[in-house]
This record gives C-alpha cells, sequence and structure tokens, in this order.
C-alpha cells in the first residue's frame, strides 16, 4: 500500500522521482505528490488520481520526494494527498502505513500546529517541528519513532539543513546507490535496474540518508531480478497471464532438488501450517489438499488470523508463507510470531531479499518475474505448481508427461479461437449481478480463486460452492436469475447430481470442462479462469490492471 520514491543527486532530482513513481502505482493511484527543493527553494506538487504520463513544472533540484496513494485515513482529496509539509516549511514527509496513535498524538499539537489535512501522516511533520526546537533533529526523529505506534515506513526532507531521513517499521523500504545518487522506493523490483546496489532498512531501523549511507552493508543489485514482461499488450494482466507458457518451459528443465533439500522439515511427525493472504491462501489450500494425497497432515490458514493456530505452535512446527512481494504485513506478523516460539519458516516469494525472504530460515524465490497487475495471476500459478513439485518430490512421483500436456494446453488456451471462446463466456456475465461457483475435490481451492476474480476485478459478487455442500443451504439462493458456473474435469460425472439440482431450481448452468492433467488441472484451470475474468473486466470497461479500492502490496493491517 502507497509507494514512496526519493532520489538525492547530481541529475534533477523531481524528474528521477516521477519516473520512479510511475513503475509504483500499482501500491496506489488514489493521488500522488512530488517535494523538489531547488534554487528558489521548496515546491510541493500533488494532486488526485493516477499519475499522468508525462508532467510539467518540475524544478530543477537535487533531491526530491514523492508518494503514490492508498488512501488509509482521510478522503481521495488533493489535502490528503502527500506529501505534507511543517507549518514553518522546514519538515516535508511522504509516508507509507498507518499511525494507529495518531489521534492521541494529533491532539496534544492541534492547539498550537495547523493541521491541513484529515491524515494521519501530517502528524509526522508537526511533531518534528515542535520536538526539533527542544531535541534537535535526531532527538526529535528518535523521539517520534519510540512514541507513535503500528507499522510505519517513511521518508523525511529538512529543507533547512538539506538533509534526508528514512525510517521503516513494518512497512518496507529500501535504499540504492549508484556512484554518488541515492535512491529510496518502497519497492525492490523497481530501485533495481536503477543502481549498482541495494540496502533494504531493517526492522525499526531509523538512517540518515546523507550522511549515513557509506557505512550500510550494501548488496549488489545485479543479483536482483527485474526482467520485464516480453509481450506488448495494454494491460499488464494480459502480459503476465500470457508469460505462464514461457515460464513453465524454463520450469521443466530446471532441477527440482532444492524440494528433497527441506525433506526433513515436512515429515508426517511436523506439525506444518501453510499460510498467506487471498491468492497465496487459495494456493495454500491447494497445498494442503496435496499433502494430504500423501499422507502428511498439513493445515492452511489465513494468515490474519494466525493466532487462532499460535497455541498449536512450536519448534516442531513448520511454516511454509507465500506472499508474491514478501512484504504482506498480516503474513509478516504471523511468522514473526511464529518464529518467536520456535517454529522453522520455509517461505516462497517473488522478491528476494523481501522481509519475509530475509526472515525465512529457507528462503524459496517463485522466479516469475515481475507482477504488476493488482490480480495475481502467474503468481498464484507458479505457487500451485510449487506445492504440486514439492509433494512430487517427497513421494518420488513423475509428473514428466502430465507437464507436458498442461504446456500443449496452454499453447492451445492463447490462440485466438480459444481466447474468442473465452470472451464469449465472460459476455453472458456481463449484465449479472451474482455468480455462483460450483466446484468439488482438488479443484476447490481452484473456485475461490475464481470468485476472487470476479470480485477484484469484475466487481461481481460471485461465491465458490463445494459442489457436495450446495443442497446443505446454497441451494435456498438458486432460482430462474441464477447463473452457475460450474468447474470440473472433463472425465469426472462427480457433478451430475448437482447440475441436475440447480437445473431443477430452473438455474442457469454453464460448465467450465477442463482436461485431465492429474495435479495439474487445477493450474490450467486458473488459466481459464483468469482468462475469462480479465475479458469480464474489459467487457465492463474497467481497468483490470488497479481495481478500485485495492493496491498490489497489503503493507498495512
Amino acid at each position: 500500500m502507497c509507494g514512496i520514491f526519493a532520489y538525492r543527486g547530481s541529475r534533477n532530482a523531481a524528474e528521477v522521482v516521477f519516473n520512479g513513481l510511475l513503475g509504483l502505482q500499482y501500491r496506489g493511484y488514489d493521488s500522488w505528490g512530488i517535494a523538489m527543493i531547488g534554487s528558489s527553494g521548496l515546491k510541493v506538487k500533488k494532486d488526485i488520481g493516477a499519475l499522468p504520463s508525462r508532467i510539467s513544472g518540475l524544478t530543477m533540484s537535487s533531491q526530491a520526494i514523492g508518494h503514490t496513494r492508498w488512501a488509509t485515513h482521510g478522503g481521495v482529496t488533493k489535502s490528503n494527498s502527500h506529501p505534507h509539509v511543517s507549518c514553518d516549511k522546514r519538515f516535508v514527509v511522504v509516508h507509507n502505513g498507518i499511525i494507529e496513535n495518531f489521534n492521541e498524538l494529533k491532539s496534544k499539537l492541534s492547539g498550537i500546529h495547523n493541521f491541513t489535512s484529515a491524515t494521519d501522516t501530517e502528524l509526522i511533520v508537526h511533531y518534528l517541528e515542535e520536538n526539533e526546537k527542544i531535541y534537535g533533529i535526531s532527538g526529535a526523529l528518535q523521539k517520534l519513532i519510540i512514541n507513535i505506534t503500528g507499522h510505519s515506513a517513511f521518508v523525511v526532507l529538512d529543507c533547512l539543513t538539506k538533509q534526508m531521513y528514512a525510517y521503516r517499521s513494518g512497512s518496507p523500504l529500501v535504499l540504492g546507490k549508484k556512484g554518488n545518487e541515492i535512491f529510496i522506493s518502497s519497492d525492490l523490483p523497481t530501485l533495481a535496474p536503477q543502481v549498482d546496489h541495494i540496502y533494504p532498512l531493517h526492522e525499526n531501523e531509523l538512517i540518515d540518508v546523507v550522511s549515513g549511507a557509506g557505512e550500510l552493508d550494501w548488496i549488489a543489485s545485479q543479483y536482483i531480478k527485474t526482467e520485464k514482461s516480453k509481450f506488448t499488450t495494454r494491460y499488464h494482466m494480459e502480459s503476465e497471464m500470457y508469460e505462464t507458457e514461457g515460464i513453465l518451459k524454463n520450469i521443466i528443465n530446471s532441477p527440482n532438488t532444492k524440494y528433497r533439500e527441506i525433506k526433513k522439515y515436512l515429515t508426517p511427525s511436523r506439525n506444518i501450517v501453510l499460510t498467506g493472504c487471498g491468492s497465496s491462501y487459495h494456493a495454500c489450500l491447494f497445498g494442503q489438499y496435496l499433502f494430504s494425497q500423501i499422507g502428511i497432515n498439513a493445515r492452511a490458514i489465513i494468515a490474519s488470523e494466525g493466532d487462532s493456530v499460535l497455541p498449536l505452535i512450536s519448534s516442531t512446527t513448520t511454516i511454509i508463507v507465500l506472499s508474491q512481494s514478501g512484504e504482506t504485513i498480516d503474513s509478516l506478523d504471523f511468522v514473526i510470531k511464529a518464529k518467536a516460539k520456535g517454529a522453522y519458516i520455509i517461505s516462497l516469494t517473488n522478491v528476494r531479499h523481501s522481509s519475509l525472504d530475509r526472515l525465512a530460515d529457507t528462503p524459496l524465490d517463485l522466479g516469475v518475474g515481475i507482477e504488476v497487475a493488482v490480480a495475481s495471476t502467474k503468481a498464484f500459478i507458479f505457487m500451485q505448481l510449487f506445492f504440486v513439485r514439492l509433494v512430487t518430490a517427497l513421494s518420488n512421483l513423475d509428473i514428466s508427461e502430465d507437464l507436458n500436456s498442461y504446456l500443449k494446453a496452454l499453447t492451445i488456451l492463447y490462440t485466438p479461437s480459444s481466447k474468442k471462446r473465452a470472451k464469449d463466456l465472460a459476455s453472458k456475465l456481463v449484465s449479472r449481478n451474482n455468480l455462483f461457483i460450483v466446484t468439488h475435490g482438488d479443484l476447490i481451492p481452484l473456485g475461490f480463486e475464481a470468485a476472487l476474480k470476479f470480485k477484484e476485478i469484475g466487481y461481481l459478487f460471485t461465491e465458490n460452492i463445494v459442489s457436495g455442500e450446495l443442497k446443505h443451504g446454497s441451494l435456498a439462493l438458486i432460482n430462474k436469475d441464477s447463473l452457475c458456473l460450474t468447474i470440473n474435469r472433463s472425465n469426472s460425472k462427480e457433478m451430475e447430481h448437482t447440475v441436475s439440482e440447480i437445473k431443477a431450481r430452473e438455474g442457469v448452468v454453464v460448465a467450465v470442462s477442463l482436461p485431465d492433467l492429474g495435479m495439474l488441472t487445477s493450474l490450467y484451470g486458473a488459466n481459464v479462469i483468469h482468462l475469462v475474468s480479465f475479458y469480464h473486466s474489459i467487457l465492463l470497461g474497467h481497468n483490470p490492471d488497479r481495481p478500485r479500492n485495492l493496491a498490489k502490496s497489503v503493507t498495512v493491517k
């Protein structure tokens, strides 16, 4: 949530920051802003909505800070947009996170300072202005970070001394350097291509960017994968769907050895917990099913509800945590608590050196390249494949034939005729106000993922119903206006009775019939559903990359 980008160096800082923010918009696109220090002093430019592709009026400056916002405190207005400035114009801040006790702290300053926004962020600059008089800037910053509660990352620009300060607690923040240039970003993939070295801030770390950068343990950025898509499409979601085929080809030819190395932590005697949020959690549900097929009891838990199983966590627990960004705050919070109780942590993320990657005992790289669209596609599919390869490594199963069949099916899926069929199916959903998805067996997690996709990019109320559960309550919702999308293998007759029950109540049934690819059927089903939901969003006139009220990396509670 929210994107921060800052720069100090010999180039026009405002332009560098603007270009940096363009790469961070998936973190929030409610509003944007840039503060720059030029020869005529401080200038702030900000507005509501997404960043324009070009912008005028960026003053020549040697340092600047910028922000793209996902609103949490205060509505989507220009006054609530970052950066925020202190009354005396000395301090400027951009912030990602939530200051949970800001009302309490604000009450002590509101009679002295003029608050011009409804945000929690503005508190920072007024707090610094008030306390710098007594403690100096270093003391004021220390007092601030001791007294604020909640997860936060911020960059403060001191316009008087031309100093820049960066702080991280919970929410991610990364420094980068190239020669004498210093960059700061919320996002490692956006930063890495521009710099020679990177430094992810540690938890509760405050850095004086000007004087403290030379003392940091920098990491060479050439080890960070940041390849962009080879497909030229209007929407990131579309190109990310098409990338699945190429990624799969690379994985088929790669060894499966890394999964065997963690075998001792995945035995039936251990307490195994699979956790994630959103699409990552749905992949965990799929993993839970696969583990059960080889006699291992694993439990999938939504990370935000992790406290419910903390009493069961011990040194005999193995936690596999999935997060595309590696910064999902609910997953981080649960894993930190579990690790404190002795759990062994295996992480699967798509960003090397992310918070979860650094926290894990065994960090694994999803390795599917940058995923920009808010709705996860390729990351979800290859999280499922991770569990398939893990289970086959543990049980010595050979799925090479199914992998080749899956690859052939993908090649056909993205042909013009197949895409037309997907679009035709999507057109049947455009006039609907709700949708029921019916699944069973190992395709149940796919049903939850499908429901999520139609909700998040099509704004369609969708519910996944387990086939056998329909008659235990949900059948009461079925009538002549009900559209039910069944997802099943083409050679399965498991849902024949369910379909009859729906039709007997005059419900409309549309069948998605999948080829039987063994464990990989759910993966191919996800490819199909992603394509249909993408076209559904387009036909409704939505932007599937930027669904309303959502952001890609959820770093706030």
